[in-house]
């Protein structure tokens, strides 16, 4: 008789979905150990610190609503050191990201769209806009036509969504399509605070 199959690779755990209308503490949750994609990161107490590496991300195994802010609070590890920041999103079902202060502090927006980074499309802020010296609170709000970033209060990206446009680069792609992520690209971040907030809550 012909031998039997091997079973095939288990598939990836579907993200946990977000309890309705409640706040989910994602750096709580996130366990280094398995949920890095790239890179290895870290928790120093309840501080998760990103690798210094190229394209180090790490994912948050928990399902977004429709509409919802993701809440970060960080700071540059590398002091003398401005590279990007890279907070993973879901919009309209499709997985994007914003990146903070990439090509050397200069350039922040929302990736891809249209195939096309942050650092040059139609969301492009030039110039830096996380704090050098203390930590930064930024909140990604997706609603379902538009995404709005903020840096301690003042709007810093505001697209009028089109998320059949968007798309991850193969070098940011996620474990899951579905959940969200952090990121760090040649700088090392310390990130005290990664909270999901489904629209309505904060």
């Amino acid at each position: 008789p012909a031998p039997a199959a091997r079973p095939g690779p288990a598939p990836a755990p579907a993200p946990a979905a977000a309890p309705r209308g409640t706040a989910v503490d994602l750096l709580e949750k996130v366990d280094p150990a398995k949920d890095a994609i790239l890179g290895t990161w870290r928790k120093d107490g309840n501080t998760l610190v990103s690798p210094p590496s190229e394209f180090a991300r790490l994912q948050a195994g928990v399902a977004v609503p429709e509409e919802y802010d993701v809440e970060v609070v960080a700071e540059r590890a590398d002091k003398g050191k401005a590279e990007a920041l890279v907070i993973g999103l879901v919009g309209g079902g499709q997985p994007f990201m914003v990146g903070l202060d990439g090509w050397a502090g200069t350039k922040s927006g929302v990736e891809a769209i249209d195939g096309k980074p942050y650092g040059g499309n139609e969301t492009t802020r030039e110039g830096a806009v996380l704090a050098a010296d203390k930590p930064s609170t930024i909140v990604c709000s997706v609603r379902k036509d538009r995404v709005t970033v903020t840096v301690d209060g003042k709007t810093v990206l505001d697209w009028k969504a089109d998320y059949p446009r968007v798309s991850l680069r193969a070098a940011w792609a996620a474990r899951d399509g579905k959940a969200l992520f952090l990121g760090s690209y040649k700088c090392s971040y310390r990130i005290t605070k990664w909270v999901l907030h489904p629209a309505g809550t904060r």
